[in-house]
């Protein structure tokens, strides 16, 4: 562990080694990984997928903890990385919003925010909870920029235009 703190304090100093740094250890922490058959599991029978398990290296097991407390702690708790992650659940509360008003009931949407095969998923719901469902299902397949994209469409009036479609 001491090597590894050594190593942190010098990626520190060095400025831009951290890419370095970040992939040369995602490779020691992938190569100390074995696979081990197990003996059995529910559905080992059935697939490859359940036959093995992963296995760790000790050494490598406490170094992965460490890194990720690191990352924890000083990255993704940062003021920066929070708001950005405020601003990500504000926008995705928005876009659900908007398409449970519209999409949320069985009868007619009063406009159509979504393409037509999804549109055409959401009728042969059951039920509310079904739909929203669906809807939330849609949004948690949309990419980071799709999201963006969408939300500026129906959000900022400064942003899209009928000559985009053209």
């Amino acid at each position: 562990m001491q090597s590894l703190v050594i190593e942190l304090v010098d990626v520190i100093r060095g400025g831009n080694k951290h890419a370095n740094f970040a992939g040369k250890k995602i490779g020691q922490l992938i190569e100390a990984c074995t696979l081990v058959k197990v003996k059995q599991a529910p559905l080992s029978n059935q697939t490859n997928r359940h036959a093995f398990k992963l296995k760790q290296d000790a050494r490598r097991l406490n170094e992965q903890r460490c890194l990720a407390q690191i990352a924890f702690d000083i990255l993704f708790q940062s003021p920066e990385v929070q708001q950005l992650e405020y601003k990500a659940c504000t926008m995705l509360r928005i876009l659900f919003s908007a398409l449970i008003k519209d999409y949320g009931k069985a009868a007619k949407p009063n406009w159509h925010l979504l393409k037509k095969e999804i549109e055409q998923m959401l009728p042969q719901a059951h039920s509310d909870s079904e739909r929203a469902r669906l809807l939330c299902d849609h949004l948690a397949g949309m990419s980071d920029e799709y999201a963006v994209r969408t939300y500026r469409r129906l959000c900022d009036p400064n942003f899209g235009s009928i000559v985009d479609l053209v």
